[in-house]
């Protein structure tokens, strides 16, 4: 079979892996798309659309009523607007575009095979090429984010950062032994595209750039160290101006990295060309720092060819000397340029770190609109910050099988095995290319073990050493073979392990990752159902805050959910969001739900111009936001660990204080008073919209429905009087859409002129199409009763309401 054959299959074999959650995406007439990120991603496709060929930088519908920036570069979305503009003949409808931002992530991921392919042919054989292609098309830890539906950028990231490493080495390889290649190749260009495309498909490609630029400098400046060079014949006056540049491989890669910032320094001007909402020079989103950052790799390169070329005046023209080594400058320079790298690049994490370990847990760091929490519990409630050995809480070694398959045990081995056989003398004939995967494992490792989303570019390295494996073992099978057939095995039963060993432990060291394509088809896409059914219901039960599509016109009002929630309430109700994923509003969400008293939370909303809440389970997560706000978990929680054949369970018992909290006010009780060993108001301003179908119960005080929606109101003041120190009561019975009846309740003492005063959220007057209540609000004093009518004017303005007559 042709090798284009084998590749297709490959690549045929890959999108089917990544076509199997489609039942899941596209079903009863809507796309759903994975993770909180796609929708956002979606969501700024949906505005490059609209607004082609701009991709918006900032959304007024995020950060409300501020706005936020939108952090990353726009290669991703504005390749998936292209495509749907394209299909839609200029004009694509809401559903075509979701369905091209759907099905881009399992082409383009379905087509990085081939790139590995190219990466592995280079480092090893076509042999080992092939094979690596195929673990990358089914190993999970590259699958996840190429799924159809998983509209993120981690695929580009993948895509892009191994087009431009098999470009690197092809640069380098066909520089040392010039033959059959395009000047795409040779000249650079291929190189340079790859390290703009890294750029803009994600910030925090300023990582590859490093590296590329570190492993440059490394191959450069060992040549430099041993006197080697390779020159072409230039004109006199080049060698004059510039003799360094003889040098063909120095050229080529001058070459690419000028392309590299013609492209990222056009992008960037044109995407940032809003001085007010441009991006800070920050590595966090995308900014005028990736495109410095390139041209100080670059500027680095060029000095360290200069003071490491060795050459002199003869006779007033410039001439080489030979090998003349150049070891203490090299040497010096290189160490420079290592610190100078670091610090340019790893000062800003570095700063995060510092604030991480050593800041009081109650700080937050706001720094270029981004929030960065001080306390560690913040990281811990973002699931893909977790390091890879404690996913699922204590340390556990099945997310890594699951994702990288078996082989990550083995990385140790074939690592060394790569770095022996690169330092052997002799052999290989190009020993830079070895040690090139021996450092991108080392750097991608590190990255995936201390942050398991990064598998993904940790798929790459893993892929390759399992083709390798493959391919040793069955040269040592045919080697078996061979001597079998020529009488020279002197066991039989060695024999018979040559043959059939090797794919028994393949299957070993793929059978965790083949179990989780098994169940791929099978797994939930997009937000759990409760939440989408919430989130749809607030587009009809709320009124129109502006121009969804616009990007000046600020809305009218805002939604406070978590942060978790932010990008659903964005893209699926279609409105503001006060809290998000990129942490915008944090720290005033965690607030709300963990305030004790009601004028706090209705501050918080006052500033920030919220009008819902949306509130849903924090149970679990409680104590992690306590401690980022420097409370005291244990106040609110008793914690019992209790053991059983299952293993070990976690109880927490609530504490007195947990009854004070918004979140239990709200959530727990539906805003109306508490009885516990002193009373806890009713809430004044907060009213039940809507609660969704699933029904909480385990380890609650009592039952609930798992989301609802709250609008919160200025609320009617009913006045009244009657004796000094007299308890009243306030009584209204309302239906939810569940057609579950709660009492909204409240209770006071009159004060010393017998005064009393209720602040109600309620209207009696039917206008609430959500819910229902009973006519009036039933008001005891003492032993008398009165009815109490409000409408929803009254509520909406604040106005009083004065009884007419003294309650006895």
């Amino acid at each position: 079979m042709k090798l284009h054959s084998k590749l297709t299959l490959i690549f045929l074999l890959a999108l089917f892996i990544r076509l199997l959650p489609y039942p899941n995406v596209f079903k009863g007439g809507a796309i759903f798309f994975d993770g909180p990120d796609a929708y956002f991603h979606m969501k700024r496709v949906l505005l490059t659309v609209r607004y082609f060929p701009n991709v918006p930088t900032f959304d007024p519908y995020t950060n409300y009523p501020y706005g936020g920036q939108i952090i990353w570069p726009p290669l991703f979305d504005f390749f998936i607007a292209l495509i749907a503009k394209g299909v839609g003949l200029g004009n694509p409808s809401q559903y075509l575009t979701e369905a091209v931002g759907a099905l881009v992530p399992p082409v383009v991921g379905a087509l990085t095979p081939f790139f590995v392919y190219q990466l592995a042919r280079e480092i090893f054989n076509p042999t080992v090429g092939l094979y690596s292609a195929l673990f990358l098309a089914i190993l999970p830890a590259h699958v996840t984010i190429s799924t159809v539906g998983m509209t993120d950028q981690h695929l580009a990231e993948v895509f892009c950062s191994t087009f431009t490493f098999a470009a690197l080495l092809r640069l380098i390889s066909r520089t040392k032994q010039p033959g059959r290649v395009g000047e795409w190749e040779s000249g650079g260009y291929s190189l340079g595209v790859g390290m703009a495309g890294c750029i803009l498909a994600w910030q925090g490609s300023v990582v590859f750039i490093g590296f590329i630029t570190l492993y440059l400098l490394a191959l450069l400046g060992r040549r430099g160290v041993q006197g080697e060079r390779e020159e072409e014949k230039l004109s006199l006056p080049f060698r004059r101006v510039s003799l360094p540049f003889a040098d063909p491989l120095l050229r080529k890669v001058t070459r690419a990295y000028g392309l590299a910032l013609i492209i990222i320094g056009s992008v960037t001007y044109w995407n940032l060309r809003d001085p007010v909402r441009s991006a800070a020079l920050t590595y966090v989103s995308f900014s005028w720092f990736h495109f410095l950052f390139t041209l100080l790799c670059l500027v680095l390169i060029l000095l360290l060819a200069v003071i490491g070329y060795p050459s002199k005046m003869r006779d007033g023209t410039f001439k080489t000397t030979g090998r003349e080594p150049r070891t203490a400058p090299v040497i010096g320079f290189l160490s420079l340029s290592l610190v100078l790298l670091l610090l340019f690049l790893g000062t800003p994490i570095l700063k995060g770190a510092l604030y991480l370990a050593n800041r009081p847990p109650e700080t937050v760091l706001r720094e270029n609109q981004v929030i960065l929490s001080s306390s560690k519990a913040w990281v811990q409630t973002i699931a893909e910050y977790k390091p890879l050995f404690f996913v699922e809480g204590p340390f556990d070694t099945s997310y890594a099988e699951r994702s990288l398959s078996k082989i990550f045990y083995f990385i140790p081995f074939f690592w060394l095995y790569v770095i022996l056989k690169a330092t052997r003398p002799g052999s290989p004939k190009e020993p830079y290319k070895l040690f090139f995967l021996g450092l991108w494992t080392l750097l991608s490792g590190f990255m995936a073990v201390f942050q398991h989303r990064y598998t993904y570019l940790f798929s790459v390295p893993c892929a390759i050493y399992l083709g390798l494996l493959v391919e040793r073992s069955l040269t040592l099978a045919q080697k078996c073979s061979r001597q079998r057939v020529a009488g020279k095995v002197f066991s039989p039963l060695l024999s018979t392990a040559c043959g059939f060993l090797p794919p028994l432990v393949l299957i070993w060291i793929l059978f965790p990752s083949l179990q989780y394509l098994a169940e791929l088809s099978k797994l939930p896409v997009g937000p759990p159902q409760d939440i989408y059914q919430t989130l749809l219901r607030l587009k009809h039960l709320t009124p129109e805050p502006g121009d969804f599509y616009s990007l000046r016109e600020q809305p009218q009002y805002g939604v406070l959910a978590n942060w978790s929630f932010g990008r659903w309430i964005n893209y699926i109700g279609h409105r503001p969001a006060i809290a998000d994923n990129d942490g915008y509003g944090f720290q005033e969400s965690t607030q709300f739900f963990l305030a004790e008293e009601e004028g706090l939370s209705n501050r918080i909303l006052t500033e920030r111009k919220g009008r819902y809440v949306l509130v849903y389970d924090l149970l679990q997560a409680l104590p992690h936001y306590a401690t980022i706000l420097g409370l005291d978990p244990a106040a609110y929680f008793e914690e019992q660990t209790l053991s059983s054949e299952a293993g070990k369970t976690l109880v927490r018992t609530p504490k007195e204080k947990f009854y004070s909290l918004m979140q239990t006010r709200l959530y727990e009780f539906d805003g109306s008073a508490i009885r516990r060993e002193t009373l806890i108001p009713a809430l004044e301003h907060y009213r039940l919209l809507y609660e969704s179908d699933s029904l909480l119960s385990e380890g609650r005080p009592r039952p609930v429905r798992w989301v609802k929606v709250f609008e919160y109101v200025a609320g009617a003041s009913i006045l009244g009087k009657t004796r000094p120190g007299v308890p009243v009561t306030l009584l209204l019975n309302v239906q939810t859409n569940q057609q579950r009846i709660f009492p909204y309740w409240n209770a006071v003492l009159s004060d010393a002129e017998g005064n009393f005063k209720f602040t109600v959220p309620y209207p009696t007057d039917g206008s609430l199409a959500s819910v229902r209540t009973s006519e009036f609000y039933l008001l005891k004093c003492g032993t008398d009763f009165e009815r109490v009518q409000v409408d929803a004017e009254a509520v909406y303005q604040g106005k009083e309401i004065v009884l007419k007559r003294s309650c006895e």
